[in-house]
């Protein structure tokens, strides 16, 4: 009997090896995407990410024929969109580009898209796509979502770490959290609501320190910070703003829970220096501190702790 050439035997093994692979990722897949079922094909192996690649570039010259992305075509987008998530569902810019583009004409699909993202184990370090879905959530969807974004919001916290865009993340956090205190008539001023909500993050912060050394860094960036212009906004009256005996009552809580040692203005929230009777920044009276404990005295000392007068001399500790 005549033996196959030796590159048919390879040929014939790598052709058996490839159809195996194509069995355990298409299995892999349909975890992420059932619709993947439906498709009347699978790719065999690695090619699924070349098709969902030119896939992608036949999408994105099916958007550029388009002037905007609106009811009369959404569902087109929608379903090469969902196609995609067939080809390859850990393609990120399906979720952060492909799915962003329908989130005004159709919010609800957006979210369907990002929330399975969310639950993409091979996903699971990206905090931009559940920052996309929370933003949706709060601004496109009618009426707004707060705890929804809340929801994903935090996931994206948990998941940015020292990213540069965890900060803004956190602000959307807090802002989201505060609008569904309005939005539910447990407080009526957002500007309130927001101060509300960090003094509260910053009471859960002080239980949390005292019982195992702190909540997660990600609640607590530019905490103080935040609270300060809270404070301001609240104390403050602008044009389009009267400070309300709502707002005042609980600003003087915070700045005596919070900032009692901060030598701030409980008027304008401006921080005073040691010996000054007035605020530099509103001109009401404040609380005096950081002077010389010699009665005779009482001059205000270099940064308000030094450890001698330099007027008289004395030793102060």
């Amino acid at each position: 009997m005549k033996r196959l050439p030796i590159y048919i035997v390879v040929m014939i093994a790598a052709f058996i090896a490839a159809s195996f692979l194509s069995a355990k990722l298409n299995k892999e897949q349909l975890k992420f995407a059932p619709e993947k079922a439906t498709l009347s094909g699978s790719p065999i192996a690695g090619f699924h990410k070349f098709a969902s690649d030119v896939q992608w570039m036949r999408l994105v010259n099916y958007l550029g024929s388009l002037q905007t992305v609106d009811e009369s075509n959404v569902g087109d987008v929608s379903a090469k969109l969902q196609e995609l998530v067939g080809l390859d569902p850990n393609l990120e810019k399906i979720y952060k580009d492909g799915a962003m583009l329908i989130s005004i004409a159709d919010p609800a699909k957006t979210i369907e898209f990002l929330n399975a993202a969310c639950k993409n184990e091979y996903l699971k370090n990206n905090w931009q796509i559940p920052f996309y879905a929370g933003y949706v959530m709060m601004y496109n969807v009618k009426p707004a979502n707060y705890d929804e974004a809340v929801r994903f919001f935090e996931i994206a916290m948990k998941r940015s770490g020292s990213d540069s865009g965890a900060t803004y993340v956190v602000s959307s956090f807090f802002r989201a959290k505060a609008r569904g205190l309005v939005q539910k008539n447990i407080v009526k001023d957002e500007r309130v609501a927001l101060l509300q909500v960090l003094f509260e993050e910053w009471d859960k912060n002080q239980k949390a320190g005292a019982e195992n050394g702190g909540r997660d860094t990600a609640y607590n960036q530019n905490l103080n910070d935040r609270l300060i212009k809270a404070l301001k906004d609240v104390k403050v009256a602008s044009d389009d703003y009267t400070p309300t005996a709502e707002g005042k009552a609980l600003a003087d809580k915070v700045i005596a829970r919070v900032f009692d040692k901060a030598h701030i203005c409980s008027n304008c929230t401006a921080a005073y220096a040691a010996g000054e009777k007035f605020c530099a920044s509103c001109g009401k009276p404040v609380q005096v501190w950081g002077l010389c404990k010699v009665a005779s005295c009482k001059a205000p000392l270099k940064g308000g702790s030094a450890a001698f007068c330099s007027t008289c001399g004395a030793k102060q500790n």
